[in-house]
C-alpha cells in the first residue's frame, strides 16, 4: 500500500531531545523548546504493532502532553482504513501543562502483508497545526501452504512416491481447494478436505514416465475459497535414478552437419556393456567398451540424412533391466 502524503512523517518539527521525551516536564526542556513546541506526543515517531492475524484487532495508546500555558484543542482529521480512535479522547481541550491519553484500534480484516497506517491530529495551535501519528503492522495470511515446492530425488523406475502439500486457514473457515491445471499422465492428484485445512497429494508413477525422461518440474495451479489467497502455484521437482544413468538421457541430432554425439554411461557400481540393440534405421554405435568400470563413453552415429527417430537398447552385467535411450532427429527447419 502506498502511504498517502497527509500521513507521512511529521514535518517540519523534529523529534524532541531524549530527555524531553523521557521526562516531559517544562523545567527539564532545553532553552527555546517551548517556543517551538506547544505539545509533545509519546511515543514519538513510528510505532510497530507487530504481527496480526487475518481478522485480528489490536490497540495501542499514546499520550499527549500540553507544554504550553494555554489549553489546546485537538480533533482527528484523517484515518487510515480499518483504524478507529476509541472513546472520544479529544471531546474536550487539554488544559495547560495537562496530559491526555488516546487509544487507536487497528483492524487487520481484509488486508495481508506489511501495512502502514496512521491518523492525523489537527490542533488549534498555529505553531503546531497538525501531527501524524504513524504506525505499521504485518498481517499474516489466512491461508498458508507448508511449502510451494516438493522434491522427489532418486526415484526408482518401479516406485510411486507421493508428495503432500498441506493447506491451513488461520481463521478456521472451511477450506475448498481445487486443482486448476492439467498434469501429465504419470502424475496423479488428489485433494483431501480436512475442514479448515486440506491436502493436495501428488503421486509420481515412475513406470509411466516416457522413456528418456529422467527428471521434471511439474507446475500445479490450485484455486481456493480464501478471498486474499485465491490461487497458488505449486511445484513438484522429481528425478528418476537408474542403476546406469545416461548423459544425455536422449541422443539428439539437431544439425545436419553433426553426424555423431557422445553418450556417457555412469553406474552405481562397475559394470560391463553386454549388448546393444537398435530399434531404428540409419543409426549406428561405435565399438562397445570391453572393460568393467563405473563409466563408459559411447559414440552414436547418424548414417543417413533420412534417419529420424529410434531407440538404443543396452544391457549390462549385474543390472536386471535393460536401458532404453531414445535417439532423435530434431529437424532445425521445423523449429
Amino acid at each position: 500500500m502506498i502511504f498517502p502524503p497527509y500521513l507521512q512523517a511529521p514535518h517540519p518539527a523534529p523529534a524532541p531531545p531524549p530527555q524531553a521525551q523521557a521526562q516531559g516536564a517544562e523545567a527539564n526542556l532545553p532553552p527555546g523548546f517551548k517556543d517551538t513546541f506547544r505539545y509533545v506526543i509519546r511515543p514519538w515517531g513510528w510505532v510497530h504493532l507487530g504481527s496480526l492475524g487475518p481478522e485480528e484487532k489490536t490497540t495501542h495508546t499514546w499520550e499527549l502532553e500540553n507544554l504550553s500555558d494555554k489549553p489546546i484543542t485537538f480533533k482527528v482529521s484523517d484515518l487510515s482504513p480499518g483504524v478507529l480512535v476509541l472513546e472520544e479522547p479529544f471531546k474536550e481541550s487539554i488544559p495547560a501543562h495537562g496530559r491526555r491519553r488516546f487509544t487507536i484500534q487497528a483492524d487487520a480484516t481484509g488486508w495481508e502483508g506489511f501495512q502502514q497506517r496512521g491518523i492525523r491530529l489537527v490542533s488549534d495551535d498555529p505553531t503546531q497545526p497538525s501531527y501524524k501519528v504513524l504506525f505499521d503492522m504485518t498481517v499474516r495470511p489466512d491461508l498458508t501452504v507448508d511449502a510451494v515446492q516438493k522434491n522427489m530425488a532418486k526415484v526408482a523406475p518401479y516406485e510411486s512416491p507421493q508428495a503432500s502439500f498441506h493447506f491451513k486457514r488461520e481463521t478456521g473457515t472451511p477450506l475448498e481447494v481445487k486443482r486448476a491445471s492439467e498434469l501429465p499422465p504419470y502424475v496423479e492428484a488428489e485433494v483431501v478436505p480436512l475442514g479448515a485445512a486440506a491436502d493436495l497429494r501428488l503421486t509420481l508413477r515412475a513406470s509411466k514416465v516416457p522413456t528418456g525422461q529422467l527428471a521434471g518440474l511439474e507446475v500445479v495451479k490450485v484455486t481456493t475459497n480464501a478471498p486474499q489467497q485465491p490461487s497458488f502455484d505449486l511445484y513438484l521437482n522429481w528425478a528418476i535414478h537408474l542403476p546406469v544413468m545416461p548423459n544425455p538421457s536422449r541422443a539428439v541430432f539437431d544439425d545436419p552437419k553433426v553426424k555423431q554425439v557422445k553418450l556417457t554411461l555412469k553406474g552405481d557400481h562397475p559394470f560391463k556393456i553386454l549388448s546393444a540393440k537398435w530399434e531404428a534405421q540409419g543409426f549406428a554405435l561405435g565399438p562397445l567398451p570391453s572393460s568393467n568400470t563405473k563409466t563408459h563413453v559411447l559414440t552414436v552415429r547418424r548414417l543417413r540424412d533420412d534417419a529420424t527417430n529410434g531407440m538404443l537398447v543396452l544391457t549390462f552385467s549385474g543390472v536386471q533391466d535393460p536401458l532404453s535411450i531414445p535417439v532423435i532427429w530434431a529437424d532445425p527447419a521445423k523449429k
